[in-house]
């Protein structure tokens, strides 16, 4: 096993295909729901295939590593995750 590169203390991101081995299956989840909810399209609404396939593109940057910046004090800032909220919330509460 590696060494930890943590301090204790201090919140440190692991890279994802350590936590998944080597699988974004939080994305294959979500891919897989969206596969279904346009096959009940258009019974069903926009909305249950748009925020599954915004967490699918969320997931797979996160896993790739490219959902993340590394600011200048060393501090990691998940821009994807919040451009996901950005674009989800409005949806989920003008529901």
């Amino acid at each position: 096993m590696g060494q930890n590169h943590c301090r204790v203390g201090e919140w440190c991101a692991l890279p994802a295909h350590l936590l998944t081995n080597g699988v974004p299956w939080q994305a294959v989840v979500s891919l897989c729901q969206v596969i279904f909810m346009l096959t009940r399209a258009p019974r069903v609404a926009w909305e249950a295939i748009y925020l599954p396939l915004c967490e699918t593109i969320t997931y797979f940057l996160a896993f790739t590593g490219n959902g993340y910046l590394r600011m200048a004090d060393g501090q990691i800032f998940p821009w994807a995750r919040m451009a996901s909220w950005l674009v989800t919330c409005p949806v989920m509460l003008g529901q």
